[in-house]
């Protein structure tokens, strides 16, 4: 069985299927609430990562540090299915450290090298 999965119910793939007597499910076309709890994770990524640069004011090419972080701090919150435990707790059977966790778009200070600094160059360039 398939959970309506586009790639699956259109085409050879749904004449091979149905040749064979393979039933496919198909509730809402081309919808992630037809693929289940499957897709569940992969939509809260999503709007995770979007939401963090937009909250920051950073603009859209800082998607993939978005998406690092946001799984980052994911995997180290509570949930109450869990019984107030982290993922991480979880699965490594220990608490964890969070005092080094800042907000996304935190200041930061790029350090020059020597050799492209002139001499009346500052050592440092805001990040």
């Amino acid at each position: 069985m398939s959970y309506n999965a586009k790639e699956l119910v259109a085409g050879t793939v749904s004449e091979f299927c149905n040749e064979r007597g393979i039933r496919i499910i198909t509730s809402a076309p081309y919808s992630p609430s037809s693929n289940g709890i499957s897709e569940h994770p992969a939509c809260v990524a999503t709007y995770g990562t979007r939401v963090m640069p937009r909250d920051s004011s950073l603009p859209p090419r800082f998607w993939a540090e978005s998406s690092t972080a946001f799984m980052y701090l994911r995997n180290r919150t509570p949930t109450k299915a869990d019984d107030g435990k982290t993922l991480f707790e979880l699965f490594c059977g220990m608490k964890l450290d969070v005092s080094h966790i800042r907000a996304f778009e935190c200041v930061t200070k790029v350090v020059l090298p020597s050799e492209l600094l002139g001499e009346l160059d500052g050592q440092a360039v805001m990040g």
